[in-house]
């Protein structure tokens, strides 16, 4: 929170500005905000700072005053509010942990000195209502939302203008938003727009706009309802802002539609998450039906940025050749968003778009011909590049990270795909300065450096293939040590995925371990390597993941015939067993799709005959 001295400055500075602005004397505002009989010299202290914490009362009649909007006065509340106010917020956020705890607490926070200043804003324009909303802020300030409704239900029927009903409906939405009632909030605001449809169904439609943007908020921290509820107000304002009549409104209604869509699919789990993206992909297209990238090229751009995210997410979701098409979609849609993006005028947007646009092209390389795989990994290194020419190590810790890492697995991918060795060893200091860069803290269960830890492991295991006996041992022994450190970062209650690819990632570096050693140390390196593979194999169903599959058994048909190497009195029974494993692989792979396993499986399936 503001000290009390920063928060007395900003607030005076701020009186000083509108009342300018007004054009009004400090003796015309003491009057109007303080009563008649007010010193000037109370308003001269206030603009001065020398007050550094005004009372409650004298900020919200100074801020009715001088008309200062929520935005105004959520930055300036003078003093947290009371602890139950925020009582039930904190207990839906019980599993949300630091920054996104902390971004919902404000949240909430700048919601109550919001409501509390139009609570007092609808007292002073309407005196004989003045004792019920007194009250109602009464009832607030120990989270009697329900009381306050109450209070603010007869406020409603009490009053005798349209106008008034419809702000203290509208403020009862609020407070039933303040107390995480998504359900009761969006009650009330639909009943604030029944108001008006009658004889201005344009501003009844603008309210359930807006009412639809509070809810989206709320969504995003405190559950599905608020999101729901979103979802159910935009679609309400589809049938009403049509294309043929308003297109712009249908168009935005669209874009708005899809934004909630999207964030509800990534809450879901199941078959709901990819129905709920492919309704928000088509939500995307209607809007882009009518923005035009000449006549509202931000709009435009805004829009292909956000159909590209919701196509990789969908993307991620599929397999095989539908996955590389939705990816190259993804690829496409971020370029048209850079098109109308600056570098100079929007350096974080520009930034962020090129860092996606990276991991677009990677995994759309991962099915592509081989020519064209190249092709599209040397544009994801370029795009990482780009983005990583505005991210910062020191300032933007995470996204440099992240960039560095992506930069990664796209040269590992390459030298992978055939290209210069020299391209491991790049990708290798990429993903060390990623790990520095994020430091030490929270090493332990942080998903984002486990996934790093594993790529190292990977690409040390790749680069231990090719290296003399010596550096061979010595480079598998680093990539076991980061292999085993995002593994145990990774619980199997993390998922199956994450959990499958740190149980390879070890494997591969015991593989390379037991290759470069020999006697009893290289047996038992490859016979783990061989157990991991297994392990591997059960968290990895054939139907979701043939792929994956196929390559833990290539990999477990390795380890065996290592094993057989190291223990030649097992050697007939380990080779049966590793000729059973590529004939496995071999079962599930297309040689049109993956050329390159096929023949690696084919290769051992005559090795272990």
């Amino acid at each position: 929170m503001r000290s009390s001295l920063s928060f007395g400055a900003a607030f005076g500075g701020l009186v000083k500005a509108k009342r300018l602005a007004r054009g009004m004397s400090r003796e015309a505002l003491a009057a109007a905000a303080l009563g008649a009989g007010a010193s000037e010299h109370r308003i001269a202290d206030i603009e001065d700072g020398l007050i550094g914490a005004p009372a409650p009362r004298v900020v919200e009649a100074l801020a009715s005053a001088l008309g200062f909007n929520a935005a105004e006065q959520s930055g300036l509340g003078p003093t947290p509010p009371p602890a139950p106010v925020l009582e039930q917020a904190l207990q839906r956020l019980a599993s949300t942990e630091g920054a996104a705890r902390r971004a919902a607490a404000r949240l909430k926070a700048q919601d109550y000195h919001a409501s509390r200043l139009r609570l007092a804003a609808l007292g002073r324009t309407r005196a004989a209502l003045r004792p019920t909303t007194q009250a109602a802020q009464a009832a607030l300030d120990r989270a009697g939302f329900l009381e306050a409704d109450g209070l603010l239900a007869e406020a409603e029927a009490r009053a005798r203008r349209g106008p008034a009903r419809i702000e203290f409906r509208k403020e009862r939405a609020e407070i039933a938003l303040l107390g995480c009632d998504a359900e009761r909030a969006e009650r009330h605001f639909a009943a604030a727009a029944g108001y008006l449809d009658p004889f201005a169904p344009d501003a009844a439609a603008e309210l359930r706009n807006a009412a639809a943007g509070a809810l989206h908020r709320h969504g995003r921290f405190f559950g599905l309802e608020g999101q729901q509820a979103a979802a159910r107000l935009f679609r309400r304002n589809l049938d009403y802002w049509r294309r043929d009549r308003r297109p712009e409104k249908w168009a935005m209604t669209q874009n708005n539609l899809a934004n909630v869509l999207h964030d509800l699919a990534l809450k879901q789990e199941g078959d709901a998450v990819a129905a709920l993206l492919e309704r928000a992909i088509t939500a995307y297209r209607a809007a882009l039906k009518v923005y035009d990238r000449t006549a509202h090229p931000g709009r435009w751009g805004a829009a292909h940025s956000n159909l590209a995210t919701a196509l990789a997410n969908l993307a991620r979701r599929r397999r095989g050749g539908e996955a590389a098409t939705l990816f190259s979609a993804a690829a496409d849609a971020y370029r048209d968003a850079l098109s109308v993006c600056s570098r100079r005028a929007k350096p974080a947007s520009w930034a962020e778009a090129q860092a996606e646009l990276g991991l677009a092209l990677g995994a759309a390389a991962l099915s592509a011909p081989r020519a064209e795989g190249v092709r599209l990994l040397r544009d994801a290194a370029i795009a990482s590049q780009a983005a990583l020419s505005i991210y910062d190590r020191e300032t933007t810790p995470e996204h440099w990270a992240a960039a560095r890492n992506n930069l990664g697995n796209a040269l590992r991918a390459r030298a992978m795909a055939g290209g210069d060795g020299a391209l491991l060893a790049r990708a290798v200091e990429a993903y060390r300065d990623a790990l520095s860069a994020l430091g030490g803290e929270g090493a332990a269960e942080d998903p984002r450096r486990a996934a790093i830890r594993a790529n190292l492991a990977l690409a040390l295991t790749e680069l231990a293939a090719s290296a003399d006996r010596e550096s061979a041992a010595r480079l598998a022994a680093e990539a076991t040590a980061a292999a085993r450190a995002a593994l145990s970062a990774r619980p199997l209650e993390a998922g199956l995925e994450p959990w499958a690819a740190a149980l390879g990632a070890l494997a591969g570096a015991r593989q390379a371990e037991a290759a470069a050693l020999s006697g009893e140390a290289a047996a038992e390196a490859a016979a783990e390597a061989a157990a991991l593979c297994r392990r591997a194999l059960t968290m990895t169903p054939v139907a979701l993941g043939p792929l994956r599959w196929a390559g833990f058994q290539i990999a477990l048909g390795q380890a065996l015939e290592t094993e057989a190497k190291a223990r030649p009195e097992r050697a007939a029974s380990l080779k049966r067993e590793a000729r059973a494993a590529y004939s496995a692989a071999l079962a599930q792979l297309d040689r049109r799709l993956a050329p390159a396993l096929v023949a690696v499986a084919a290769a051992g399936r005559r090795r272990a005959a």
